[in-house]
């Protein structure tokens, strides 16, 4: 399978467009652009610590149940006695259950009607056995007037399970006004059903006999948002609702206390309840049903329940979600953690269907995106029987039901820590993998590792290189002697050197002089690139004026002639390359302005012009914050370069990753922007297939924060991104690249650091199982193509 990754972040592999232009002689996974390195000694053997098996993402397969079909009410249960749950959706089209067939992600669902509406199935819906027959019912309120709150009884007991007999309709009475939420529970001991509808205020219906129901009318402030359970530990289920709980007073009694969890929450709330800490104690979730703002989960004081009015502690889940009006807590995963399954509804800016993984007891979440079309009143279950939970849900809005389907790990394979070197004493910059006989070494600023080869955990020899110098390139296409160092190149701004490897030493000359120092003295963006389309690409960096490329002559003797692209306002960091124009020359983008936000690319003027310019700037687009790591790369399968960027702000958190889509007419635009992450710091950047299903991922290295290593899956065509975190607390700084160290078709991950710059860390990645390797003790973990 080819690896359509171009180039930025210092990567270079095969420049794949409407036509190859350039055919790269060293191998689809080379990478050209790279590194730094120094002087001699033998580091110890890189002992392998397995991670832990990854406590995150999942593969899902988007179906689609029924094309024509929508509604406002979603529950799940085994109607049919089949012994698997069905899907029911209720709304202005009727009432109808849903089957899944035994592959549910490739087989056709089959629907089953019970019932039409008066005027609309709405908002709730649960599925109990009212009548105690040992089948699941369907309570449901239809419309707004008369008798609106209704069970339909299963005739399961008169027909064959799965047969089509008739669904008698019940009254259980008048709300008195539609009825958003509905739940269920035996509220008065009496062991049968009760039923609480909420329209603002709240109403209970006790149940006496399936067609006989006591009404209590409480006057509770707000619209929506209500859950049932038993807070206190009375043995009484108490009603939670828009930031406070009502406590259950028992035989049926009309007073239900009042008490706070947390004030200032709107009227309309999305809310559940379920142990998030694992302290064996149940906490509260509450989200923003019908505005923007905040998913958060309350964590009962000490001294709750002996004082009921003790205080609950905020831990604030998502900063960001909109139009959420119901979510499930479930473990998704299986790593015995519940997490937070929600959608938001199609008038949400983001539309977002997705997974929250919850890490560390509820004090961190990873969220995975399912879909972007949006949901109302998503449903867990497991439909196929494969033992995985399922999601499923329909915009209220109209068709289609759909379905996402869990396939389980996302087949990115489990990974060893390898701490290559602990005592490095340098800051840089360069990166770079030299292509030598027994796989890819390493060169970080000024020093050279030698690769043990096997599984990577034997001795790394370490060489000093002459300094002072940030080596990120190596010159593979050069012919060296079997097993040699190819020559190697970087900067002391404002010169650079390239580096000849000879018998005891190196050999230190200068390629070119008089580019201007950045702050940092060298460059932060530095990669290969056919600008010439010549045997050698190009050397293309940053400097404190701007951008330019350096030609590689036949004869590394001779002099290397230097070229500007663009002019001073580029930043010294992230540059990216590809053919934006698809006119068959590859083209660069950079970051500038006084905030670093404003992203643009310049046009490659083509035969006879590429070094005397002039290259025109064409504007791209911006992000909030300074613009650090660029890749174009393809991520949504069209054959045109899209631009990947990446945010540092030094902050612990509120750095974003996003992608811009190229448009067919890219310097025309519009370059439309979706976001893939929102974490601390991201300084590390790179795009590769890391398992192996021909779409294109995103790697991220945080600089700050929880200092994570994450892998983006690509769910396909860029449809959404799935985080698959590999590591963290180790930190990446121009990091987070992808190349296959120990040569066994897969690609492993390496990052250096600036804050913790003593260190160089490797993660082997063991997807792909070598006779070299020791058995992996953790599984593989996921995000999305």
């Amino acid at each position: 399978m080819k690896r359509r990754r171009l180039y930025g972040g210092g990567t270079l592999v095969v420049l794949v467009v409407a036509v190859v232009l350039w055919r790269n002689p060293f191998g689809a996974r080379t990478r050209l652009a790279d590194v730094i390195s120094r002087g001699a000694r033998t580091a110890g053997a890189a002992a392998a610590t397995p991670l832990p098996p990854p406590a995150g993402p999942l593969r899902f397969r988007s179906v689609v149940v029924d094309a024509k079909f929508h509604g406002d009410c979603k529950a799940v249960g085994d109607l049919d006695g089949d012994g698997r749950p069905d899907l029911v959706v209720g709304g202005k089209g009727g009432l109808a259950f849903f089957t899944a067939p035994r592959d549910a992600a490739k087989g056709r669902w089959v629907r089953h009607e019970i019932a039409k509406a008066t005027i609309e199935f709405t908002t709730d819906m649960q599925l109990g056995d009212v009548d105690r027959d040992g089948d699941l019912d369907v309570l449901v309120p239809d419309g707004d007037k008369g008798n609106n709150v209704l069970w339909f009884e299963n005739p399961q007991k008169e027909t064959k399970p799965g047969g089509k007999g008739t669904w008698l309709r019940h009254e259980i009475g008048a709300n008195g006004d539609w009825a958003h939420d509905l739940e269920v529970a035996d509220l008065d001991g009496d062991g049968k059903l009760d039923v609480v509808v909420r329209q603002g205020r709240t109403t209970i219906f006790f149940q006496d006999q399936p067609d006989s129901w006591q009404k209590l009318s409480i006057e509770t402030k707000g619209r929506g948002g209500t859950a049932i359970a038993d807070l206190d530990g009375d043995g009484r289920p108490d009603l939670v609702q828009n930031g406070y709980w009502l406590r259950n007073p028992g035989a049926r009694a009309k007073v239900w206390a009042r008490h706070e969890i947390a004030p200032g929450w709107p009227e309309d709330v999305g809310v559940t309840v379920g142990d998030v800490n694992r302290d064996g104690r149940l906490d509260v979730l509450l989200s923003p049903a019908e505005v923007q703002g905040r998913l958060a989960w309350y964590e009962a004081s000490y001294t709750f329940p002996k004082s009921r009015d003790a205080a609950w502690t905020e831990h604030v889940i998502a900063k960001d979600v909109a139009f959420v009006h119901t979510f499930k807590l479930e473990d998704m995963n299986d790593d015995g953690a519940l997490d937070v399954v929600f959608a938001e509804m199609a008038q949400a800016p983001k539309k977002r269907v997705g997974i929250l993984y919850s890490r560390k007891n509820g004090q961190a979440f990873d969220l995975q995106v399912l879909s972007t079309r949006g949901s109302h009143n998503v449903r867990v279950a497991d439909f196929d029987g494969n033992g995985r939970p399922d999601v499923a849900g329909a915009n209220w809005q109209g068709p289609p039901v759909e379905a996402w389907m869990n396939e389980g790990p996302d087949g990115l394979g489990a990974w060893q820590y390898l701490e290559i070197d602990g005592s490095r004493d340098e800051r840089a910059f360069g990166l770079t993998f030299p292509r030598r006989a027994q796989g890819h070494d390493i060169v970080a600023g000024s020093v050279h590792y030698e690769n043990p080869g096997g599984d990577l955990g034997g001795p790394w020899k370490r060489t000093v290189l002459p300094r002072p110098l940030d080596v990120m390139w190596s010159l593979d296409e050069r012919a060296q002697p079997p097993g040699a160092l190819p020559p190697l190149v970087g900067e002391a701004l404002g010169k650079v050197y390239w580096l000849e490897p000879k018998a005891g030493g190196f050999g230190k000359h200068v390629a070119a002089a008089g580019f201007t120092p950045t702050e940092h003295t060298n460059s932060q963006g530095y990669l290969r690139a056919p600008l010439l389309r010549g045997p050698s690409p190009e050397l293309v960096f940053t400097t404190g004026k701007g951008v330019f490329a350096l030609q590689v002559p036949a004869s590394l003797a001779e002099p290397w002639p230097s070229f500007r692209i663009t002019g001073d306002e580029t930043t010294e960091d992230g540059i990216a390359a590809a053919d934006v124009d698809g006119d068959g020359w590859v083209d660069v983008a950079a970051a500038g302005g006084p905030k670093g936000n404003e992203l643009a690319w310049w046009r490659n003027p083509g035969p006879g012009k590429v070094t005397a310019g002039p290259w025109q700037k064409a504007p791209l687009g911006e992000v909030e914050g300074w613009a650090d790591r660029l890749v174009l790369a393809d991520l949504d399968g069209d054959a045109r370069p899209d631009l990947v960027v990446s945010v540092e702000n030094g902050a612990a958190q509120g750095a974003s990753t996003s992608w811009f889509r190229n448009p067919k007419e890219p310097a025309k635009g519009p370059w439309t922007r979706t976001p893939i992450a929102l974490q601390g710091s991201t300084n590390a950047l790179d795009v590769a297939d890391m398992d192996a299903d021909g779409h294109l991922d995103v790697i991220t290295g945080e600089h700050r924060g929880a200092q994570r290593v994450t892998v983006w899956r690509n769910l396909g065509r860029a449809r959404g991104f799935a985080p698959h975190v590999v590591d963290e607390g180790k930190e990446s700084h121009l990091g987070a690249r992808a190349v296959d160290l120990d040569g066994d078709g897969d690609l492993d991950l390496v990052s250096i650091a600036w804050d913790g710059y003593a260190k160089l860390h490797v993660w082997r990645n063991d997807r792909i199982q070598s006779p070299g390797k020791g058995a992996p003790t953790a599984e593989a973990s996921l995000p999305a193509p």
